[in-house]
């Protein structure tokens, strides 16, 4: 297989996405403050080896442009069905990190037929306040240059594209999001077919917010993944995750023979 950095125009959207490989589809969405290298770019391979892998860089973020800049987490939702319709693909499995754990269910709710295979890493689909203390260190109005300068010399670079120079707007709409959603009904959550992964040190999902969402989604599945934070999928566990997504996509055999079994 071969990786493809292509870009699609879909209305107003100009997305850019990382393509690779062979078989079923398999969409990653990254999260907030992120891109879709940041998020999969390490995992990305040893996922192509096994599906046809698309990771776009959503709204407002990255290398994708859009006018006029802003967004909502159920408008990412629209976008991505619209992306997979531009592809000619009518089902496809989704995995999310984090705010893209939150775009793939809003993809699930609003066209379940669409979605293959549903997997939230990081994400119980519950905006909390942990979150919110988390997101809001970076608004513009805190300063965030002086306490996280590597952090917000990265927003200016990797999102220049997206915000044209504009860092404050896109920290406030990450912000705002952040906060405001996803707004799910219990009836939303009974919908969801829904394995959920997790790093075992991940403060951001709280165990009530997975309680929940386990009481709610039918045939409900949780996998923490040992000594990882809320990124399971990057750094030193991003193997093991590997083996745990594609055993959840129904390739766990391929998994156990390329040394990524999670057991």
């Amino acid at each position: 297989w071969k990786v493809n950095m292509p870009e699609i125009i879909l209305g107003d959207l100009e997305l850019h996405y990382t393509e690779a490989g062979h078989g079923s589809p398999l969409l990653l969405l990254h999260g907030s403050f992120s891109t879709g290298a940041d998020a999969f770019g390490e995992i990305l391979p040893l996922l192509a080896a096994h599906c046809h892998v698309l990771c776009p860089d959503m709204r407002g973020h990255g290398a994708t442009r859009a006018a006029p800049y802003g967004w909502t987490v159920p408008q990412l939702a629209r976008d991505m069905l619209a992306f997979l319709d531009a592809l000619g693909i009518s089902r496809a499995s989704v995995a999310g990190h984090s705010m893209g754990g939150d775009v793939a269910m809003y993809m699930a709710v609003l066209s379940h037929c669409r979605v293959e295979k549903l997997v939230s890493i990081g994400s119980a689909g519950i905006p909390g306040p942990s979150v919110s203390r988390f997101v809001q260190r970076f608004s513009p109005e805190a300063h965030p240059e002086k306490a996280f300068p590597r952090f917000v010399q990265a927003i200016k670079e990797k999102h220049m594209p997206a915000h044209g120079g504009d860092w404050r707007t896109f920290a406030r709409t990450t912000i705002e999001n952040c906060c405001l959603y996803p707004q799910f009904s219990e009836d939303d959550f009974r919908s969801l077919d829904m394995p959920f992964l997790c790093g075992s040190r991940d403060r951001l999902t709280p165990p009530e917010d997975r309680e929940k969402l386990q009481s709610l989604c039918p045939r409900f599945t949780q996998h923490a993944v040992p000594g990882a934070g809320h990124a399971p999928q990057c750094g030193a566990t991003m193997p093991y995750t590997a083996g745990v997504l594609l055993d959840f996509l129904g390739n766990g055999r391929l998994a156990e023979k390329h040394g990524l079994h999670a057991e």
